[in-house]
């Protein structure tokens, strides 16, 4: 070779070897929560201030570098990395100067959150027999992992519990709902009280065609209608009266009189339980025909 006018030759005397550069890290796995940074020191043999490190993922959608997030210290490059969701992915850091690769592996999974307490939406209700409410139970943290619950009754002859929350009247008395979680075994509890439904009753006034001994006739008729009430029905009585004149009195749930006339119509009806709880109602009704 001729440099300024002089010829040089390269010998195995004057010539220099390139010399090796290599990247060392501390592990070759990374076990991380899903959401968590994470920073790997890069150590660099032999170190020069000029080294350019990359890092490449091969699932970068479970995890990668933090930018140029790169920091150099005592001979060790700091490199900066997040983890964004579940999954496992290889990290390759490349000396861009010399071509030096090192690689590790991460393994991201999903960040378990115990549960620290349950709470009910309420902690007694009062029902009648038959009818339903649905309890809302309320883990914490929002967050938590594990969610699920088993719903218990202390007394299912009185109230039954689905696995949703929602409660039956079966019977009459007391009955304690439970809510457990599975996680940390945390409880809450309601406390129902079953009865039996209120007695009322309703009437109903009508028009029916009806058999007499020679042909069919059209007739007015009144029927009770009870609701609710303990045990059976013992008692009845219907008053039906047609323009203000009681026309009709009978000790029985139903009563029908012939021939249907057009007028104003009302019946006064009762009903009488076996627990002796009683009800009255009245109605009135325009017939024309």
């Amino acid at each position: 070779m001729i440099v300024g006018g002089k010829e040089y030759s390269f010998t195995k005397s004057n010539t220099k070897k390139p010399v090796k550069v290599s990247l060392n890290i501390t592990t070759n796995q990374i076990n991380v929560f899903s959401g968590e940074t994470f920073e790997i020191d890069v150590s660099v043999k032999p170190f020069w201030n000029y080294h350019s490190l990359t890092a490449k993922s091969s699932n970068p959608s479970v995890a990668d570098a933090l930018g140029q997030n790169i920091t150099s210290v005592d001979g060790k490059i700091k490199m900066g990395f997040v983890a964004w969701r579940e999954g496992n992915t290889t990290i390759t850091i490349k000396d861009e100067k010399t071509g030096a690769t090192t690689s590790f592996n991460v393994i991201a999974s999903k960040k378990i959150v115990n549960v620290t307490s349950v709470s009910l939406n309420k902690s007694s209700v009062q029902l009648d027999i038959g009818k339903t409410d649905t309890l809302i139970a309320t883990i914490n943290p929002n967050n938590a992992s594990n969610k699920n619950v088993t719903w218990t009754s202390s007394n299912t002859n009185v109230a039954t519990v689905s696995s949703s929350g929602k409660i039956t009247a079966k019977g009459v008395g007391t009955a304690t709902i439970s809510v457990k979680t599975t996680d940390g075994g945390y409880t809450a509890k309601c406390e129902v009280t079953v009865k039996e439904p209120k007695l009322t009753v309703k009437a109903s006034i009508g028009v029916g065609i009806y058999a007499s001994q020679s042909s069919n006739v059209r007739g007015v008729f009144c029927e009770v209608k009870p609701i609710g009430g303990s045990g059976s029905y013992v008692a009845y009585s219907i008053k039906l009266y047609y323009n203000g004149t009681l026309i009709a009195e009978k000790a029985a749930n139903e009563v029908i009189v012939t021939p249907v006339k057009n007028g104003t119509y009302t019946a006064e009806v009762y009903v009488k339980d076996s627990s002796g709880n009683e009800a009255t109602a009245t109605k009135t009704t325009t017939i024309s025909y």
